[in-house]
């Protein structure tokens, strides 16, 4: 099973929750505001719950995914969300200097390093010069706290296959920092949320372009 046909699967069955556990995004609103005049990017949108409420505050956002599902999905929360599908470890089809924030909530560690890096390394050139990544990713302590043990296979550090294929990697503080190193960290910690039920960890923070 592919990444696009896993999303088909997930997202298959229509609206996802919405609950007020997912909506992390409300406590940057002031870094959202700075940019109010420009183009956000929900990148790896999923379910559209962060890109719809980002358009009912009136931004200007896109929602992209691999997943065709998960767009129609966003579609069905709200149709005047422009969607674009696209696999961002393909490169990021945009303009240098396009959005002046780039979103993303859990949608950027399913990659290989040599990947992650390049990933990076494109959503900084995505990024108006002030622009703000703004990002929540899986922690280390996730692995080792709920997955660890459970047949998963280490395919390289920090980045290991799921008995149902998916391939997930971990971050940590430190490797956050050199991936971001060409950034300007504003913010950075990890933290636990709650998600159906269930205490999960995440590394989340915001990065700026200088």
């Amino acid at each position: 099973m592919d990444e696009a046909e896993r999303w088909l699967a997930r997202f298959g069955k229509g609206l996802n929750d919405s609950s007020p556990d997912k909506m992390w995004n409300v406590k940057y609103a002031d870094y959202f505001e700075q940019k109010r005049s420009s183009k956000i990017l929900d990148l790896g949108c999923g379910d559209g719950v962060h890109a719809c409420y980002m358009h009912d505050k009136r931004y200007n956002v896109t929602a992209c995914d691999i997943s065709s599902t998960a767009l129609k999905v966003v579609n069905e929360r709200n149709p005047a969300v422009p969607t674009l599908l696209f696999d961002m470890a393909q490169g990021l089809p945009f303009p240098g200097e396009s959005f002046g924030i780039v979103f993303s909530s859990l949608s950027v560690h399913y990659f290989t390093m040599s990947d992650t890096i390049t990933l990076f390394e494109n959503i900084h050139t995505v990024l108006e010069m002030g622009g703000y990544f703004i990002f929540k990713v899986n922690s280390y302590k996730e692995y080792y706290l709920t997955t660890k043990g459970k047949n998963t296979t280490r395919i390289e550090e920090d980045y290991f296959l799921s008995p149902n294929g998916e391939k997930r990697r971990y971050f940590t503080v430190d490797s956050m920092e050199k991936l971001l190193a060409r950034f300007s960290v504003l913010s950075l910690a990890e933290n636990d949320f709650t998600y159906h039920g269930k205490t999960k960890y995440s590394i989340e923070g915001v990065a700026q372009k200088i």
